[in-house]
């Protein structure tokens, strides 16, 4: 039978790049007595089978391999087990749980020879732990065991790149429980780098890292903390309807910690667009509901309005919009737009409310933010609308004349006179509004476009012609699905169809093709685009992402 460390190996050199096939990952574990016992019970049954092994000077690994193997353990057994016995014989515990940990040949063994490596081992196990580590069942194990042994950010980013988003999670939160200073700031990076992290894993990293203390230390690394402010506005998006910055208990004082460091900062375009970002969250997102003093938030905005008016800030600004490279050059707009509207405050009219309309797009180097948000008088009004990144229209907006309001609670009635609209919500408050200005203030947002990007509005374009001529996909027996541009990919677009086949028993087969796009007029791209999509199956470059396993392997198109 071969060890579970030896089939890793083999699928490694197969996929050296890529997570390991999930139908390749055979683990031989069976069920064994025990599977009613308690958690407490499972560690008791395992502390005192360790005990006995460790007692018995004659007993090899062998027999402890035999003897776990009849024994059920949970994923974090063995740590538990393991957690308050200072009296391991170091060398013989390090010499166990090498064996344990490369002929194991049931996920058992090897869980606990990672837990034995975690406290005795040496960077010398580093390599063995990083290939076990890829088998999905171990990945949160190995991670804690490298970061225990002092292996670096690019030990965890090796693995954390080889593991599919799910196991990434596994990995991210089995460091949260004992973060070092190596894995601080590779956790803070990885999830303001991997696109959707859910918000809780991301309170989860702030919680374990100390955002306050980190920024707040001045020996902290400049990179480090700006993935801070960067954890600190991903808190604020929309997370399953919920934003998690207001479960984050030091949100107020790592704001304050991060803008007192800001000031202190010498100009580069990445603290430019963190600043920005952070006056359009202050200004208009949902940290603005946090427990501030009377008027913070929009000193701290004051605050770095004035740092980025300073004459160095200026330049920064100028010299990347006259950057030839178009992500530069467009992050620098992006800039520059939301800066005059933070800095372009219309006055408030006596006697009515004042409605503001803001499509706010987040950082494009990094963020896949898109939200419509609205202020009523300055102030952030809840809202139960938001653009959501697989489509390109603003939602809500339309929705906002007679009827119903559709933001805040779903039942503020919209209501209409003459030259006042009302909105009037289940707790009796009315808010009430001039109806011209209310009006003009929809047409603009409908309007406004600012806050597109060149890969918006190409794949616009090219869905609109793909739709209008279904024959450019139907040639190849395919169909659309939608095409979609991410905020923080400003040169991609992504198209997505089904694949439909030729066998009548046969399910579709869903694939995903990246196309590039540019600076070039809209028109004259997608229709390029579509002059290629005609030429060549569209099948060919593209990667599946789902359906049927028969057509995939036909197609050679795998997916896992």
């Amino acid at each position: 039978m071969t060890p579970l460390y030896e089939q890793a190996r083999q699928l490694l050199r197969q996929t050296p790049d890529r997570p390991l096939p999930l139908q390749r990952q055979r683990y031989l574990s069976r069920p064994g007595p025990g599977q009613d016992l308690t958690e407490d019970q499972r560690t008791a049954l395992l502390s005192a089978a360790l005990r006995s092994f460790f007692a018995d000077p004659d007993a090899g690994p062998p027999q402890l391999h035999t003897l776990l193997c009849e024994l059920t353990l949970g994923p974090d057994t063995a740590a538990a087990a393991l957690e308050h016995w200072p009296e391991l014989p170091p060398e013989r515990a390090r010499a166990v749980g090498r064996r344990l940990l490369r002929e194991g040949t049931d996920e058992r063994p090897v869980l606990v020879g990672l837990e034995l490596l975690a406290r005795t081992g040496t960077v010398h196990d580093l390599p063995s732990i990083r290939t076990v580590g890829l088998f999905n069942a171990f990945t949160a194990q190995a991670g804690a065991a490298l970061a225990a042994l002092g292996g670096t950010a690019s030990d965890l980013r090796w693995l954390a790149d080889r593991c599919r988003p799910r196991h990434q999670l596994t990995l991210v939160r089995g460091l949260c429980r004992n973060p070092t200073p190596t894995t601080r700031p590779w956790l803070l990076h990885h999830v303001v780098s991997v696109p959707r992290t859910p918000g809780r894993t991301i309170r989860q990293v702030a919680e374990a890292v100390g955002l306050v203390r980190l920024l707040d230390d001045p020996h902290s690394d400049e990179s480090t903390c700006l993935d801070a402010g960067r954890v600190l506005l991903a808190l604020a998006r929309w997370d399953n309807f919920l934003p998690q910055i207001g479960r984050y208990a030091d949100a107020v004082p790592a704001y304050r910690a991060l803008l007192r460091r800001a000031e202190r900062w010498s100009p580069t375009l990445d603290r430019y667009a963190l600043l920005v970002d952070i006056a359009l969250e202050l200004t208009t997102g949902h940290s603005w509901k946090l427990d501030w003093t009377p008027g913070e938030p929009a000193r701290l905005v004051d605050r770095v309005l004035a740092t980025l008016a300073a004459p160095g800030w200026r330049n920064c600004l100028t010299d990347a919009l006259a950057d030839p490279e178009p992500p530069t050059h467009q992050r620098a707009e992006w800039a520059r737009s939301n800066l005059d509207r933070l800095t372009r405050r219309r006055p408030p009219r006596p006697g009515t409310a004042s409605l503001d309309l803001w499509t706010v797009r987040g950082d494009p180097a990094w963020s896949d933010l898109l939200e419509a948000r609205v202020l009523v008088d300055d102030v952030p009004f809840p809202c139960d609308r938001y653009i959501d990144q697989g489509y390109s229209f603003l939602i809500g907006i339309s929705d906002l004349g007679p009827g119903w309001a559709h933001y805040g609670d779903p039942d503020t009635v919209c209501e209409r006179t003459a030259d006042r609209v009302h909105w009037r919500a289940p707790d009796g408050r009315v808010t009430a509004f001039d109806a011209a200005e209310y009006d003009a203030e929809i047409a603009r947002a409908g309007a406004d476009r600012s806050w597109h990007w060149p890969a918006l509005l190409v794949a616009d374009e090219l869905q609109h012609l793909l739709e209008a001529d279904r024959s450019v996909l139907g040639r190849w027996n395919c169909e659309l699905e939608w095409v979609h541009a991410e905020n923080n990919e400003p040169g991609l677009i992504r198209l997505r169809f089904r694949l439909w086949p030729r066998v009548p028993e046969w399910r579709c087969l869903f694939l995903v093709r990246t196309l590039p796009v540019d600076d070039r007029p809209v028109a004259e791209q997608a229709a390029e685009l579509v002059r290629e999509l005609s030429g060549t199956d569209p099948v060919e470059s593209a990667v599946s992402t789902g359906g049927d396993r028969a057509l995939a392997e036909l197609r050679n198109k795998p997916w896992s």
